[in-house]
């Protein structure tokens, strides 16, 4: 386990490491072709192609120039140009190397036969080039880059060359290993710690779950820590590159803050000479104490500028100083054009490490805790499968101690069964347990059962059926049996779960309470008819008693039928339920049954009643009501007898109810009564037809006697189908 962080650990630092010395490597070749780039822009072609031996003044002069470059670079070791020799080789011009304060040799310009491989390549494409593999001599490492000097025709009239000083690329490499270094070491730290506690925790698990031993069974662990290992080592790495970022941030910042000196030193001289031309005075010793301080500050250059100006007569001392001051600007813009590149650099390497880093720690932190969440699944797998197995021993003994008949089923073959099953039936040692089914089974019974296991095998549904085995004594009993088919991940239906029951009790009281409810049905299709017949005799009597009660009245005959006619048709119009409808039907056609109490004389007086005759009459509801009272049958119908006569304002009888105290039904009954009564012809009137009956409805209506919706109710129904008796039939009949 250590070997393998060990190897991914290493793989992911050395490869961040590799990745970083490359990037810096070539970050430092093209900062140098950049500068040469620019020294080769600021070196006139003509100088190169013109200057001889001979020509010592302009030497000098662009030598310190090469000078002053070198040193605001501060690694350079030296710039050079080499040009196109007479006889096709190459000849070196300028040398940053040469002192310029001793004298000069007596050949200043001297063939170049060695000249490396680059710089022949700048002359015949043109392009600069740096060189890819620092070089080592006497003095220590370094890199050279080339630049063109390119005269107006696009022709390449010499080859600027500055070499770069390598010491401090070489040590930053090596600074960047040693880091490499720790970065690994604190990754095998980390993976050891990680191994002992995984080790340790895998040995307890071990000792308490057997099934914890197998490397298969764990192997996904292993990869997951492995996982979790090798992102640590990233994040180790990325903040080990992110260090190094910071240190050279630093540097640059350094070189910033080095070169806004310099630019203020520059703007210092600058404006000194500034105010000399300006007052085109000369002062050879204000120009001499500027001189030296320019030679402290190791301007070599300015300095023996300045030291011309104050020896130089007549107007000859301002040539110099102009030339400086051109030189001052010139450095000043290579200087803030150097803090430009600077701050790109900066920006850049911000820019690529903030991204780095944002995506390093996402990648980490995210891969971190998918990686923890599929270890817990993992361990929650590992202990479901543990769970699984002790619950199949578990299964297995409830399946071998179960109460009731257990057995698997495939492929028409019982392929196992429990002890109760073997019981039920009398399986014998050795017996087939299919052999013990065809003969224990009834043969009526075994061809649907057999049936049954084929059907739920081929559908893969559930079934339930019921049928009969003969025990050991030969007495047939009642068994059910339930079938479950059980299924394979990809594989389709297994085998079947079934279950045998001994039924033969419950089959038994499911019987006898059969018949018991036949026997109770029957009763009450006994107490039915019973109770049918006592209503029709009950219906009969009271017909009859309807009967007798209008024989005392020959103008009265068929009152009583009609009136329950007319109310039962105005209650379905109105949308009664069957109760409402049959207290009404039994109510009006008794509403009069009070009338048998009263006396002949008084009930047929064809003459007009006296008040004492007429308060007879208005006891009949009062008498009817007493009749009925008590009656079962007919305690509804008691409100629809008394209160016939009752009126909405108050004034009926026999209890003078008003209103809402009437109950819809007695207003029912009360219109039907008033309206049969006026079409039917009586001993002191004849009958009136039907408009005349219904206007004298409708003005009991508006004086508030009679309901006004019953009243219009009954007057659609009789308008629709007319005045369903008469009188001449009646009688007729």
């Amino acid at each position: 386990m250590l070997s393998a962080f060990a190897l991914v650990g290493g793989c992911t630092t050395f490869a961040v490491v590799g990745f970083t010395l490359s990037r810096y490597q070539d970050d430092a070749r093209t900062e140098l072709l950049t500068l040469a780039k620019v020294v080769g822009l600021q070196l006139s072609p003509e100088d190169q192609v013109r200057l001889s031996p001979a020509d010592r003044q302009t030497y000098r002069k662009l030598d310190r120039y090469l000078i002053h470059v070198q040193r605001q670079a501060g690694d350079i070791r030296r710039i050079f140009t080499t040009r196109k020799g007479a006889h096709g080789g190459y000849d070196a011009v300028l040398d940053s190397s040469i002192d310029p304060s001793k004298p000069l040799p007596p050949s200043i310009f001297h063939a170049m036969p060695g000249l490396a491989r680059e710089a022949k390549t700048v002359f015949d494409s043109g392009v600069a080039a740096v060189d890819d593999d620092i070089i080592q001599d006497r003095r220590g490492p370094y890199f050279t880059a080339y630049a063109p000097i390119v005269d107006s025709t696009g022709h390449v009239v010499a080859v600027v060359g500055i070499d770069r000083d390598a010491s401090e690329i070489t040590s930053r490499m090596e600074a960047l290993k040693r880091e490499a270094v720790i970065a690994l070491g604190i990754v095998l730290l980390l993976g050891s710690i990680f191994s002992f506690i995984i080790v340790r925790q895998l040995a307890r698990s071990s000792a308490s779950e057997p099934w914890l031993r197998g490397g298969q069974t764990s192997a996904k662990i292993f990869r997951a820590t492995i996982l979790e290992l090798a992102l640590a080592g990233l994040a180790i790495a990325v903040l080990a590159m992110g260090v190094h970022s910071q240190l050279h941030t630093t540097r640059l910042r350094a070189e910033e803050t080095s070169s806004l000196d310099r630019s203020r030193t520059f703007d210092q001289y600058r404006s000194r000479i500034e105010v000399v031309l300006r007052d085109r005075k000369a002062d050879p010793a204000g120009l001499t104490i500027l001189a030296e301080s320019a030679s402290k500050d190791g301007m070599e250059w300015l300095a023996a500028n300045l030291a011309v100006s104050a020896s130089a007569v007549g107007g000859r001392w301002q040539e110099p100083l102009w030339q400086s001051l051109t030189a001052i600007k010139k450095n000043a813009e290579d200087e803030r054009l150097h803090r430009e590149r600077i701050h790109i650099e900066m920006r850049d390497m911000n820019e690529r490490m903030t991204s780095a880093l944002a995506l390093a720690i996402i990648l980490s932190f995210g891969s971190l805790i998918l990686l923890r969440s599929a270890a817990k699944q993992e361990q929650a797998l590992l202990i479901a499968r543990h769970d699984s197995q002790r619950h199949q021993v578990a299964y297995e003994q409830v399946a071998t101690n179960l109460p009731i008949g257990f057995y698997t089923f495939r492929d028409g073959e019982i392929l196992d069964s429990n002890a109760m099953w073997d019981s039920m039936v009398t399986r014998q040692s050795g017996e087939e347990r299919m052999m013990a089914i065809e003969r224990t089974v009834e043969p009526d019974d075994l061809p649907r059962l057999i049936t049954a296991w084929k059907t739920s095998q081929a559908s893969g549904e559930s079934f339930n059926l019921q049928f009969r085995m003969r025990a050991s004594s030969a007495e047939s009993r009642h068994f059910e049996t339930r079938g479950l088919w059980l299924h394979k991940p990809e594989e389709g239906i297994d085998h079947l779960l079934g279950f045998f029951v001994d039924i033969s009790d419950l089959v038994e009281v499911q019987e006898q309470l059969e018949s018991r409810n036949r026997e109770v049905q029957a009763k009450n299709f006994m107490l039915s008819r019973a109770l049918t017949d006592l209503e029709d005799n009950l219906e009969a009597m009271v017909r009859g008693l309807v009967k007798a009660v209008e024989a005392k009245d020959p103008y009265t005959a068929g009152h009583s039928e009609r009136v329950m006619r007319y109310s039962m048709l105005i209650g379905e119009a109105m949308g009664l339920n069957a109760t409402q409808l049959r207290i009404l039907e039994r109510g009006t056609l008794i509403h009069d049954v009070g009338k048998i109490g009263i006396p002949d004389a008084v009930l047929n007086k064809p003459a007009r009643l006296t008040d004492e005759e007429f308060d007879i009459i208005k006891s009949h509801p009062v008498i009817g009501a007493k009749m009925v009272r008590g009656i079962p049958v007919f305690e509804d119908c008691v409100p629809i007898i008394e209160w016939h006569h009752e009126r909405l304002d108050g004034k009926g009888y026999p209890d003078g109810l008003a209103g809402d105290e009437i109950p819809d039904l007695v207003r029912i009954a009360s219109v039907s009564d008033v309206f049969d009564a006026l079409t039917s012809t009586r001993a002191y009137r004849g009958a009136m037809d039907f408009d005349e009956a219904i206007a004298i409805l409708r003005k009991d209506a508006e004086a508030g006697i009679l309901d006004r919706k019953i009243v219009e109710v009954l007057a659609d129904i009789v308008k629709r189908e007319g005045i369903l008796w008469n009188q001449k039939r009646d009688a007729a009949a």
